[in-house]
């Protein structure tokens, strides 16, 4: 994992680190600015009794994640190449540093998989756009902001996959909450529904849903299961995080059922 964070007065920085060390990531390749300048990006979700939630950014080290944080990290692009060949990547960042990752990417000939989570509504995105892309997974406000096409149905989101193609991306999944997930590219078109699953369903907090999909999406695209079962695991698993409540991590056999 290749980020930039800094250390703050209450040392809130470790929380994430230490999270991420638990799940076995690598985070040796985490940029921690020691200046005491600025804090740590910080987002706070709020989760009201009847599971509504509302989500609040601070974004502060983030406005000084810079191409030339990427650049010193080169030799990581070189080494992921050697082995699966995949970049995930959101928008909880500056424009300019997200296109220059995509173009190291592309550069090393890595598939970019593109959350476009953390977008600003006001930006322009289309110059991270036209740059190769193999998968995009927006949801429906995001397909509204890039796309300017409100998705209503299966019809809506083709139009708006057309938007995406036209860009060179290859693969499109619009998500659309507690619905359905439509995919596109050149060769097919499917609309995939959510499942209904055997679980205790008391809860239901979208907090991490969305994380959840794309990790999912991205592990099995990794290990080259298909796109459809790709596509049909990351919506299983968004599904099921939607029943656990708060930031309980889903496991591998959870898939399973």
């Amino acid at each position: 994992m290749i980020w930039k964070t800094s250390k703050d007065k209450y040392w809130l920085y470790n929380i994430p680190l230490d999270s991420l060390k638990e799940s076995w990531v690598d985070i040796s390749n985490i940029i921690i600015d020691e200046s005491w300048n600025k804090d740590p990006w910080v987002a706070l979700i709020p989760v009201d009794k009847d599971w509504n939630n509302q989500i609040y950014v601070l974004p502060w080290i983030n406005d000084n994640f810079w191409e030339e944080d990427l650049e010193s990290k080169r030799d990581i692009f070189s080494e992921v190449w050697k082995n699966s060949w995949i970049l995930v990547l959101s928008l909880e960042l500056p424009i300019k540093t997200a296109l220059y990752w995509i173009k190291l990417a592309n550069e090393y000939w890595l598939k970019v998989i593109l959350d476009p989570w953390g977008m600003i509504e006001w930006n322009d995105y289309k110059e991270i756009l036209k740059e190769w892309i193999y998968f995009i997974k927006p949801n429906e406000q995001e397909t509204k902001i890039l796309t300017w096409i409100e998705i209503v149905d299966f019809e809506s989101a083709k139009q708006a996959s057309k938007v995406f193609m036209n860009y060179w991306i290859k693969n499109i999944l619009i998500t659309v909450w507690k619905k359905w997930a439509y995919y596109f590219s050149n060769k097919s078109e499917k609309h995939y529904l959510i499942p209904d699953v055997n679980v205790d369903k008391s809860s239901k907090d979208e907090t991490w849903c969305w994380d959840q999909t794309i990790a999912t999406l991205s592990s099995q695209i990794v290990n080259w299961k298909s796109i459809n079962e790709s596509i049909k695991e990351s919506v299983l698993s968004g599904t099921l995080q939607f029943y656990k409540s708060w930031v309980c991590p889903l496991k591998k056999e959870d898939l399973l059922i």
